[in-house]
């Protein structure tokens, strides 16, 4: 059983806060920055454990908003289910070889792809190249979520490529993210990495992931196509930085 004193509460409830309005803004970045700060005062288990119901909630939020749903499953369906099945690949290779530099192979292509969209040197993806690139760039995006904890490589590049509008990209990462997020806590659930304890604290976090996300979201939807681009690509690359941080110490 973990015990947590009402100052660890406070910065779980202020972390939250602050990750779900990250998520709301950019549609990313809530199990890094959350569980990056959670586990220096409580270790990385727990801050899993912690992160993954709210992280659950987000993307679930951010996969229904938007009104663009149907459309987005049927254009998508073949990169969310190469993904998801992936995962588990990248997952068996951890266990078989598992190094602790890995993330930095996230990190530095975090940071080269949002320094080339500020130089605004992207690549585009013409609507016929997406029958063989979504099943490809899916077990990519899968085997990379298996392997570092995160699936914003290569899918928010593809997704971004592909020329999607703000609201339409956000609601694409939902959808993948809320699958990948699943099948975390499936992990979790399985190793018993749960407890009473541990699940009301995930639970209340809720609220203050929920403020978050609602700021964030208001914030997106008064930002033009341009600044929205912008605040992504350097979010990307704060969050390359972040996991070089996590790695190297």
């Amino acid at each position: 059983m973990f015990d947590f004193p009402p100052h660890l509460i406070a910065l779980v409830a202020a972390t939250f806060l602050v990750a779900g309005f990250v998520k709301g803004v950019v549609g990313m970045g809530f199990p890094t920055i959350s569980v990056g700060v959670m586990t220096a005062a409580i270790g990385l288990q727990p801050a899993l454990t912690l992160a993954v119901i709210p992280a659950i909630a987000t993307n679930v939020w951010q996969a229904l908003s938007g009104g663009h749903l149907s459309e987005l499953l049927r254009r998508f369906w073949l990169f969310f289910l190469f993904a998801i099945v992936f995962t588990w690949v990248g997952v068996a290779i951890v266990v078989q070889f598992a190094h602790p530099l890995l993330p930095l192979v996230l990190a530095v292509s975090l940071i080269a792809h949002s320094g080339l969209s500020l130089a605004k040197i992207k690549p585009t993806i013409p609507a016929t190249g997406e029958t063989w690139l979504s099943p490809a760039l899916g077990a990519v995006t899968g085997v990379i979520m298996g392997l570092t904890g995160s699936g914003t490589v290569p899918s928010v590049y593809y997704f971004d490529a592909l020329g999607l509008d703000r609201h339409r990209l956000v609601q694409t990462m939902g959808i993948l993210f809320l699958t990948l997020t699943i099948a975390l806590g499936v992990s979790l659930a399985g190793q018993k990495a749960y407890d009473m304890h541990m699940l009301a604290l995930s639970i209340t976090g809720l609220v203050p992931t929920a403020i978050g996300l609602y700021a964030g979201q208001h914030l997106r939807h008064r930002m033009s196509e341009t600044v929205f681009r912008r605040t992504l690509y350097v979010a990307l690359m704060a969050l390359g930085l972040v996991i070089i941080f996590r790695t190297l110490t």
